[in-house]
């Protein structure tokens, strides 16, 4: 006969299986809180975790509002008033649940509802760089199964977010208000005595879905893409290198399809309108990154350095409605990024200097059936090549300088916990032949003729990016920020002929965010 116990677990499992089929897309939260219903609260203090029926059951919340103001970063015209040079609002909500059945067995799910307000734009995901409107999704769903802290392969299967190393190829994209999640399943394994983990894991990534503006249909919950698969194995090394964190990766993306398409209202129809999730690939990625541990043998310097490599096949510039032969090019590509910091820790302001370089290759010859362009698979650029999100790890050279610091740090109150933080960066392209790209590496600042890109010069232009972050109190944070560009010289030439008439004109990016979060 079959145990209770026994029983209650099939049972489990029979309710995570349909909850990844998202056939009931809030039973995750509605199962914890059952559970949980008919335990009181215990006396709250605000900012602490909600937790209810002795801990097992935690609820988490996370706002957030930022106001946004561009002037030319679309463009870079300033004689053309583009619906893109406008302020807006936009906004963030998430809701979340975990509910622990034992040590071994847990359940997660958490609501996200993002919108655009008072912008220029249709509120079209994509269209038009909007970031659009996604009411009341489902942001992750998942089980976990095993216990890290006892058990040497434990797993996490279902909607979740992906990221490692500083998230230069695998980032849960935070800044851009939908953020990035995976359907995926991914078993870790740790060896706690050699100090490694290593993750494998398989992965379709999450896709808002594309809503014309017209579309009265709005609760139509996001999916993954099944014709993206991503894969891999992530090792990470704590002791092999004295003072040192080495990871070595091996990855995978067969995306055999370009979409999906979001239109911009409901009188387009067809394959048209804008496709933001890469180009199609059969790609692999190994690499490797090395960081610091502590400062303290490096007599206060911290270093972080990363390579990778790709091979594989790829379709540049093609979509569903293009085919053209040879339907898939050999790729080939490589990207670098170097950084040395000195902190100060005993100085009254704590400052810290660094400096960066950023490399990654492009296409050498658009003219053959290769690409040597570096595709960055799904990263978190707005972290490091510039805040105002003109740049990809793809055909760039970046030299970024940073300084950080606490300027308030003698104030007896909490502003003396707030940071400063200075970058300029100075931009390149690896090469003059393949186009200038976009934090999404694939929308394009310009594109001039085949014919002429040979004797275009490949400075793009200089970055001052400036951020103060405060946290009043640990529930809350604020973030204010400035950017400004100055265009070098290649858009001016790139644009000799065309409705920009060679202009290359500055720009500049502020905006203002506060988050509250438990």
């Amino acid at each position: 006969m079959t145990s209770r116990p026994t029983n209650r677990l099939a049972s489990l499992i029979r309710s995570v299986c349909s909850l990844l089929n998202y056939k009931r897309p809030l039973a995750a939260l509605a199962l914890g809180l059952a559970a949980a219903a008919a335990t009181p609260a215990q006396a709250y203090v605000f900012g602490d975790p909600l937790t209810f029926d002795s801990g097992k059951l935690l609820l988490d919340f996370n706002a957030r509002v930022r106001v946004e103001s561009r002037s030319n970063t679309f463009d870079f015209n300033s004689l053309t008033n583009t619906i893109n040079d406008d302020a807006f609002t936009l906004t963030r909500l998430r809701v979340g649940a975990k509910y622990t059945f034992t040590p071994k067995f847990a359940l997660y799910g958490q609501l996200q509802d993002s919108r655009e307000f008072d912008s220029k734009r249709l509120n079209v995901p994509f269209v038009n760089a909007a970031e659009g409107n996604d009411p009341a999704d489902i942001r992750q769903l998942y089980a976990d199964i095993g216990d890290p802290r006892d058990d040497a392969v434990y797993a996490r299967v279902g909607r979740q977010v992906l990221a490692y190393g500083d998230e230069r190829l695998i980032g849960g994209f935070e800044w851009n208000n939908f953020a990035r999640t995976f359907d995926a399943v991914k078993v870790v394994y740790n060896a706690a005595s050699a100090k490694t983990t290593v993750d494998f894991f398989a992965a379709h990534v999450v896709t808002i879905q594309g809503r014309n503006q017209n579309d009265k249909n709005d609760f139509v919950f996001d999916h993954s893409d099944s014709h993206d698969l991503f894969a891999g194995i992530y090792a990470q090394n704590s002791g092999l290198i004295k003072n040192q964190k080495t990871d070595a990766y091996l990855l995978y993306r067969g995306k055999t399809q370009n979409g999906p398409f979001y239109r911009p209202n409901n009188l387009t129809t067809g394959p048209t309108g804008v496709a933001p999730y890469d180009i199609p690939e059969k790609i692999w990625t190994a690499g490797f990154r090395a960081q610091s541990i502590s400062t303290a043998p490096l007599y206060g310097f911290d270093y972080i350095i990363e390579a990778a490599y790709q091979w594989g096949k790829s379709r540049p510039g093609l979509t569903n409605a293009v085919v053209v032969v040879p339907n898939w090019y050999d790729h080939q590509a490589y990207a670098f990024h170097a950084e040395l910091g000195r902190g100060w820790e005993r100085c009254k302001y704590f400052p810290r200097l660094a400096v960066e370089y950023n490399v990654a290759s492009g296409d050498k010859n658009p003219t053959d059936t290769n690409n040597d362009a570096f595709l960055n698979l799904f990263p978190t650029n707005h972290k490091f090549y510039g805040y105002m999100d003109v740049l990809a790890w793809k055909n760039m050279r970046d030299l970024d300088f940073t300084l950080r610091l606490k300027p308030l740090a003698d104030l007896d109150s909490s502003l003396k916990k707030s940071i400063l933080r200075l970058d300029y960066h100075f931009m390149s392209l690896q090469t003059t032949q393949d186009l200038w790209y976009r934090a999404n590496a694939i929308t394009s600042v310009a594109a001039p003729a085949a014919g002429i890109r040979a004797t275009l010069p490949s400075d793009i232009g200089q970055e001052f990016d400036a951020t103060w972050t405060w946290s009043p109190s640990p529930p809350y944070e604020i973030l204010l920020g400035y950017s400004a560009f100055k265009t070098g010289d290649y858009l001016p030439a790139a644009r000799k002929i065309g409705a920009t008439l060679g202009r290359g004109d500055n720009a500049t990016f502020g905006y203002a965010q506060f988050t509250v979060k438990f």
